[in-house]
């Protein structure tokens, strides 16, 4: 079912196809749509962190609406920025991002159209609710580089590993939508897209991408099709060619992503340690193929005893940073709360 235009159409009147495909997949992947609290009317908005909040400037500009505080900051937690649309501003949005929406294209045709009767908008809410958790086919939707730059803005990351290996992955709940770039990927990527791989995992599905060149080349085109969010990270990515820079950019991406792992990502002396454990149980691999158990078993304590101390090592650079947090907070005038 297309979803009609609306006269006007805020968003189509200010955006480019290309800007347009952008702002749905960003929206199929952080954006809310639902009815008001009263049923009275439609509303969309989208929570970011105050830290990266460039792509709310474009949604704003583009459907108008408004920009505010939604959650304080708290501990290392940024705080929460929301941009909202409600009634007749929220319609021309649902109806221009619909257009190009995937995920979400049921509920915006929906929200476009809020009938004035309240009967039928009940019904309506209870089935926006209904697709929020119901995974759809996809089978037949035609992704683009300016679509997967928005939703990678919104779901995706960039990885530098312990082993300073470069990967990209997208995570969603229903692997629907992670299908349908899993294919695009295949056929635009060199190499058909060696290195593309899809798992299910227990709690979501995951895309992940682990070959340098095919990282590269996707990053290559998402920024110049007008990736946002995650510019810096994809230029951080792209730039590093040696150990050295990698390392670098490991440590500048861990600035850039939040604090969600903060305490958790290692250090260079924690990437050093890390690949050495890795080096030796593969050398463990290759000495067990070749039937010399006793030196395996050798290996295998020295290993065990290496692991110890990264352990041991990692759990006290993890409690030194928290510790200079918290006390640069507290420096900078954070209250504590006392429950």
């Amino acid at each position: 079912m297309c979803c009609p235009s609306r006269t006007p159409v805020v968003g189509t009147s200010v955006m480019s196809s290309a800007e347009l495909q952008y702002a749905a997949g960003f929206f199929d992947g952080d954006g809310c749509v639902g009815p008001t609290f009263s049923h009275s009317g439609s509303q969309v908005w989208i929570n970011q962190s105050s830290a990266h909040g460039e792509v709310l400037l474009l949604f704003h500009r583009a459907f108008g609406g408004s920009i505010r505080l939604s959650r304080q900051g708290r501990g290392s937690k940024h705080a929460i920025i929301k941009w909202r649309v409600s009634g007749s501003l929220a319609q021309n949005a649902a109806a221009a991002l619909c257009q190009a929406s995937l995920v979400k294209k049921q509920q915006l045709q929906i929200a476009a159209n809020w009938p004035p009767c309240k009967v039928k908008r009940e019904e309506l809410a209870i089935r926006m609710t209904e697709l929020k958790h119901t995974s759809h086919d996809f089978s037949g939707f035609l992704c683009s580089w300016s679509y997967l730059a928005g939703f990678f803005d919104a779901e995706g990351a960039v990885h530098i590993s312990p082993m300073l290996s470069l990967r990209l992955s997208l995570s969603q709940k229903f692997e629907g939508v992670l299908k349908a770039i899993f294919v695009f990927l295949k056929q635009k990527c060199p190499g058909n897209g060696k290195g593309v791989a899809l798992y299910t995992l227990s709690n979501c599905s995951r895309l992940q991408v682990s070959r340098n060149e095919v990282c590269k080349f996707i990053l290559q085109r998402m920024l110049a099709s007008g990736l946002l969010g995650k510019r810096l990270s994809a230029e951080l990515a792209l730039a590093s060619e040696c150990t050295e820079s990698r390392v670098f950019a490991r440590t500048a991406l861990a600035s850039l992503v939040g604090n969600q792992s903060r305490y958790f990502r290692l250090d260079l002396e924690g990437c050093r340690r890390a690949k050495q454990i890795n080096k030796l149980q593969s050398s463990i691999s290759y000495q067990s193929s070749r039937g010399r158990l006793e030196k395996v078993i050798m290996m295998k304590r020295g290993v065990e005893q290496l692991k110890e101390e990264h352990a041991l090592q990692t759990s006290q650079n993890r409690y030194q940073l928290l510790r200079h947090d918290i006390r640069s907070k507290l420096r900078n005038g954070t209250a504590i709360l006392r429950t």
